[in-house]
């Protein structure tokens, strides 16, 4: 297949940017919270922004800083 995986970020019930598809050329993707553009194996919840975001969701997307790596 093209892409082995599909992430959709969600704050609360609302998807907040686009569905992100990992190309199966890429065996490892990370989720991360930094603002770099997301490549192939990159997904950066930090680019993403959202007008109606709280404190709570700040604190967990601070959470995901260092990465969490999928395969």
């Amino acid at each position: 297949p093209e892409y082995w995986c599909s992430i959709a970020y969600f704050e609360m019930d609302v998807q907040v940017g686009e569905t992100f598809k990992v190309p199966s050329s890429c065996p490892i993707v990370t989720v991360d919270g930094y603002v770099d553009p997301s490549g192939g194996d990159r997904f950066c919840l930090g680019q993403l922004s959202n007008v109606h975001r709280t404190e709570a969701i700040e604190r967990a997307r601070y959470a995901q800083v260092p990465g969490l790596p999928m395969e």
